[in-house]
């Protein structure tokens, strides 16, 4: 692998972790909103965590062996800057009360949404069957993740 690919690979992972880590965030922000259902959020928190602890083990197999890995399709940094600061501001004013609670779920849902649709899955190709496990694991929990927040949505609608 060419050494900026590398560079550029190891650049979007480490971004890749830094947004799972600002998600929990949100998440744990939520779970402290009076009302709201601790558990759901908390748990929620806690898998967008292992998210984050996987990618991060993504960019160390990457790392070790970069002979396993290439770029397969450009990585968006600006895309996912600006979800990183939709996440953040989203953070800052719900613990600042600009939140309504009855929206938490439709934020909730769009974050995970957009995390699909970055499509940072897509932007390291190999074989390494560890590496696309852990890949597969996200993806899935991800997707998982939107349908929860649409159906605790559903299940509450709004008044």
């Amino acid at each position: 692998m060419l050494t900026k690919d590398l560079a550029r690979i190891l650049a979007a992972l480490k971004l890749m972790a830094e947004g799972e880590e600002a998600v929990g965030e949100f998440y744990r922000a939520c779970a402290d909103v009076p009302g709201e259902d601790r558990s759901f959020w908390l748990q929620a928190a806690a898998e967008e965590e292992s998210h984050k602890k996987n990618v991060q083990k993504m960019e160390e197999m990457v790392s070790r062996n970069p002979e396993n890995f290439s770029l397969h399709r450009p990585f968006n940094a600006a895309a996912t800057q600006t979800f990183l600061s939709f996440i953040r501001q989203n953070t800052t004013a719900l613990k600042q009360n600009q939140i309504p609670g009855e929206k938490l779920l439709f934020v909730a849902r769009d974050i995970e949404r957009s995390l699909l649709e970055l499509a940072y899955f897509e932007i390291v190709k190999t074989t390494d069957p560890a590496y696309e496990k852990i890949l597969k694991e996200i993806l899935a929990q991800t997707a998982e993740h939107k349908t929860r927040m649409e159906r605790k949505i559903f299940a509450n609608p709004l008044p």
